[in-house]
C-alpha cells in the first residue's frame, strides 16, 4: 500500500513538473514573439521616420533652390537691363512692389527693348517700327490718327502665356497723365494680330494698332494703375517723337 502511494505521488509530481515546464516554454515563446514584433515595428517606424525626414529635407532643399533661382533670375534680368540700354534711356530704381527688382526704363526709342517684370512673370518687348496713319483698311480714325507698331514679344519667364496676356495693359497716349488706348488689331483685316502662345525663351512678332490724338510725343507704356508704384510691374516707357514716325 505504501509502495503504491509513493508511486502515485511520483506520478503526480512528474505531471506538475512537466506542466510547469510547458508553461515556462509558452511564456518564453510569447515573450520572444512579442520582442520580435516590437523589433519589426520599431524598424518599420524608423524607416517611416527616415522616409518622412528625407522627404521633408528634400522639400526644404527644393524650396530653397527655387528661391535662390528666383533671386538669381531677378539679378540677371537687372544686369541685362543695365548692360543693354542706350545712353538715352533713363534707368531708375523700380517703383513696383511685390519683390520686383528690375529697374524702370524711361525714354526708350523705336528699336529699343523694354524689360518687363511683373506678377505674371518676365518678358521683353521690342518696338521694331512705328507709324502714324490717317486711315486703315479704308476707315478713318475716330481720333486724329491710327498709331501702328510692329513689335516683338519674348517670354523670359517660366510659363507659357498667350501673346494677349503680355499685350494686356499696354497703351499708347500723347499725355503721360492719361491712360491711353489699347490694341485694336482684331478690328482690322490687314493688321497682323498677335494671338499665339509663347513658350519660355520663345518670341513672337506681330502688329499693335490703336488710335491717338495729334501730339508732339507719343508714349507706349503700361496703363496707369498697373505701374507707377502700384506694385504690379516695373515702369517701362517708350517716348517716340512725332517726327520719328514713318
Amino acid at each position: 500500500m505504501k509502495s503504491k502511494l509513493t508511486s502515485f505521488l511520483i506520478i503526480v509530481s512528474s505531471i506538475l513538473i512537466l506542466g510547469a515546464c510547458a508553461n515556462e516554454e509558452d511564456t518564453k515563446a510569447n515573450a520572444d514573439e512579442q520582442n520580435l514584433n516590437e523589433t519589426i515595428e520599431g524598424n518599420s517606424n524608423k524607416g517611416e521616420d527616415s522616409s518622412d525626414n528625407d522627404a521633408s529635407e528634400a522639400s526644404t532643399e527644393d524650396n530653397n533652390k527655387s528661391e535662390e533661382d528666383s533671386e538669381e533670375s531677378e539679378e540677371n534680368l537687372s544686369d541685362v537691363v543695365l548692360d543693354n540700354q542706350s545712353d538715352s534711356v533713363e534707368i531708375r530704381e523700380t517703383t513696383a512692389g511685390f519683390g520686383i527688382e528690375t529697374p524702370d526704363q524711361i525714354g526708350l526709342k523705336v528699336g529699343d527693348t523694354g524689360y518687363f517684370d511683373d506678377t505674371m512673370g518676365t518678358f521683353e518687348v521690342t518696338v521694331n517700327s512705328a507709324e502714324l496713319l490717317d486711315e486703315l483698311d479704308g476707315e478713318e480714325s475716330q481720333a486724329d490718327h491710327f498709331f501702328l507698331m510692329n513689335i516683338t514679344i519674348k517670354n523670359t519667364g517660366e510659363e507659357t502665356w498667350n501673346a494677349q496676356d503680355f499685350l494686356y495693359g499696354l497703351r499708347v497716349t500723347d499725355d503721360l497723365e492719361m491712360t491711353g488706348y489699347g490694341d485694336y488689331a482684331e478690328s482690322f483685316d490687314s493688321v497682323e494680330q498677335m494671338t499665339d502662345d509663347i513658350a519660355p525663351n520663345e518670341e513672337s512678332t506681330g502688329q499693335f494698332v490703336t488710335e491717338v490724338y495729334d501730339g508732339d510725343t507719343y508714349y507706349f507704356k503700361m496703363r496707369s494703375g498697373i505701374t507707377e508704384g502700384s506694385g504690379e510691374s516695373n515702369n517701362v516707357v517708350w517716348e517716340i517723337a512725332k517726327e520719328e514716325l514713318q
